[in-house]
């Protein structure tokens, strides 16, 4: 038996990566520990429960959420939310010209009801703030 040659990277001090596809690699890290769905299931009011499974439209901006950001005053873009949260802007997009819908949409998003919620890092919430005043503003 022919014995095994040494990574190049090996000898070099490198490590070594296998290649792997952008859908598989966010496969493995919206994946749970062992246990930890189990957990998770019996706190009180765990959202992975009532919220729809997450679809391939959720993860970017559509193009009719990128056409209404484009209708809206620049300074008050939504980008890091875009970044962050589409499902949120795609959301918000679809029922930005029905009033109703869109304070109920941003009094859900907004006024932390829901327990064991952990908010909005601070650009996204003055993002969201700005933006519900704006709709308010008419």
């Amino acid at each position: 038996m022919k014995p095994r040659q040494p990574s190049p990277f090996a000898l070099s001090g490198m490590l070594e990566f296998e290649p792997v596809s952008l859908a598989s690699a966010r496969a493995v890290a919206n994946e749970l520990p062992s246990g930890v769905e189990k957990m998770l299931d019996q706190l009180p009011g765990y959202w992975h429960r009532v919220r729809r499974p997450v679809a391939k439209r959720d993860l970017v901006l559509t193009p009719s959420t990128i056409e209404w950001m484009r209708r809206l005053p620049k300074e008050i873009w939504p980008l890091q939310t875009g970044a962050s949260y589409p499902r949120i802007l795609n959301l918000l997009a679809l029922c930005w010209r029905n009033a109703e819908e869109r304070e109920a949409h941003f009094d859900d998003l907004l006024s932390g009801r829901r327990k064991n919620r952990r908010g909005f890092p601070d650009a996204v919430d003055l993002e969201l703030r700005t933006l519900h005043m704006h709709s308010l503003a008419g």
